[in-house]
């Protein structure tokens, strides 16, 4: 009984071409694509019986060593940690792996929830003696150099959500500790450069490129380069570059974000404040409203894609009118019930509204 299918010696016995055909069909598999899943990212899980480097862990077509500098790993000037969602973890394509190879210092902790220090004897270690800090973009956030200034020389202790952004709005949901942090966010200079993923604007970055961001910024008041964010961007740019070969006719999913103002720019998932102060109704997910525009005009609104150039535009289903927040948001959500993702309506005060808005409830820039 045969144990599986012919060894390239045994099939060299039946002839040269049998030899040959089986050394080229071992070639096709060493350079196939990288991450086998068949997706169009590419972000399937790594197939287990191509040879890999030692060094960065990932197939030997793509390594990424030659990126990484002599001097690496970097030891950050924050202490970093990582929430990693599970389905996140197995993404080939994911940035923690490179983050773990730049980074002395890079807590990764693989969970669809945070504990508290309390809880876990990783995140008290991780936090002890240092003000922890939430790289996430939401309600109440504010620039990460106000923490750098304000913490008396406290060392700050980073952390950041890795996952979809789905994903991410679930964690926090699940985790009371991370919504009781103070939040820092990040002004990207333009769109994420994954281009092989797609970012809901150009204020969403990947976990890599926030890392190196933050990094940066904490820096910059020194005037000296961030030799770790430095080390983080050509590694990631290293990596893309070498994935995107990879994938048949692949382009830029970011390209629409750069050169312009997205209005999403300040969006974010809701905090556990944030919903306190709309009221129990408010809808929770992504929002342009806050109590500073209680008593404006509303409008509620969604993104709209052109056939031609794929650019995105804001749509206006509805004109709301002065109502409380609480009842605007309560309208989202209602209005949103059942419809495809991407296809939800949210909130914007009539004042913000771009001027290339198109108007599907008969109140167009006329009516202001």
């Amino acid at each position: 009984m045969s144990a599986g299918p012919p060894t390239r010696h045994e099939q060299a016995e039946d002839g040269p071409a049998a030899a040959a055909a089986a050394a080229t069909a071992e070639l096709a598999a060493a350079v196939a694509e990288p991450e086998g899943s068949g997706d169009e990212e590419g972000d399937g899980p790594l197939a287990p019986c191509r040879p890999m480097c030692a060094q960065c862990s990932r197939p030997v077509c793509v390594c990424i060593c030659a990126a990484l500098p002599l001097e690496a790993p970097f030891e950050p000037a924050a202490r970093v940690a990582i929430l990693q969602h599970p389905k996140e973890a197995k993404r080939a394509c994911g940035t923690v792996p490179l983050l773990r190879l730049c980074l002395r210092s890079c807590n990764v902790m693989v969970s669809a929830q945070m504990p508290s220090p309390e809880e876990s004897a990783q995140v008290r270690e991780w936090a002890s003696g240092r003000r922890c800090v939430l790289l996430c973009p939401g309600r109440g956030a504010l620039p990460l150099r106000h923490f750098a200034e304000s913490s008396d020389g406290q060392p700050l202790a980073l952390l950041f959500l890795d996952g979809r952004w789905s994903q991410v709005a679930g964690m926090l949901d699940r985790s009371p500790w991370l919504r009781r942090l103070p939040r820092a966010a990040l002004s990207p200079a333009g769109p994420s450069e994954y281009v092989f993923r797609r970012q809901p604007s150009s204020g969403y970055v990947s976990t890599l490129e926030a890392v190196a961001a933050s990094l940066e910024e904490l820096q910059s008041t020194s005037g000296q380069p961030c030799a770790a964010a430095a080390c983080l961007r050509a590694v990631f740019a290293r990596m893309v570059a070498l994935q995107c070969g990879f994938i048949p006719g692949c382009g830029d999913k970011n390209a629409e974000l750069r050169g312009r103002t997205d209005l999403h720019k300040h969006l974010g998932v809701a905090s556990e404040e944030g919903e306190a102060a709309a009221g129990a109704g408010a809808a929770r997910g992504y929002h342009t409203v806050s109590a500073e525009h209680e008593g404006q005009e509303l409008c509620l609104c969604r993104w709209e894609q052109r056939r031609s150039g794929g650019e995105r535009y804001v749509v206006v289903e509805e004109r709301l009118g002065v109502l409380p927040l609480q009842e605007a948001l309560a309208r989202a959500k209602s209005s949103g019930a059942g419809r495809a993702k991407g296809r939800k309506p949210w909130v914007l005060p009539l004042a913000q509204m771009p001027g290339d808005a198109e108007w599907f409830c008969g109140g167009g820039a006329g009516g202001k």
